[in-house]
């Protein structure tokens, strides 16, 4: 079978041998000389030497690399600008708009309708025309003079 090419040889030469005898020190020129290795130098066996650096790893030092490696990317949201997806609230749920904050809005926009046309978020358009009568007819006049233009 390894005569024809069909897998790894079957040699049980004396470099598969050495592992973990105490006389391999004394033989490991001639064993690597001899079994045609002759990439490794005499006396250097193959050892695995764990690291010894150590790296702090506190939070600090955790989050300056990440807001440095968030400054290298590009815009991941159009709306918010944010470079990292973390901190990027777009997506997140809104809380529902108070009645004192849609008479907040309301008296707004009837202040700044002579100045210009007023640029008003999405949700509060939308609310406006859910509450039917004076504030459906608000809405589209805001919707109207903006253009469909919101935030």
């Amino acid at each position: 079978m390894a005569a024809t090419g069909e897998g790894p040889p079957k040699e049980a030469g004396p470099h598969r041998q050495r592992r973990g005898h105490a006389e391999d020190s004394n033989t490991n020129t001639s064993t690597a000389e001899s079994s045609g290795i002759g990439a490794r130098e005499p006396g250097k066996a193959l050892l695995h030497v764990p690291c010894t650096r150590s790296y702090p790893q506190d939070l600090h030092a955790q989050l300056h690399r990440r807001r440095a490696a968030s400054r290298r990317l590009p815009r991941c949201c159009d709306r918010c600008g944010a470079r990292d997806p973390l901190l990027c609230r777009c997506w997140e749920p809104k809380p529902p708009l108070s009645d004192n904050a849609i008479d907040a809005w309301r008296a707004t926009i009837e202040r700044t309708m002579p100045i210009g046309a007023p640029i008003v978020p999405i949700e509060v358009l939308q609310r406006f025309h859910r509450n039917g009568g004076a504030d459906r007819e608000l809405a589209e006049v805001v919707w109207a003079q903006t253009g469909g233009l919101i935030v």
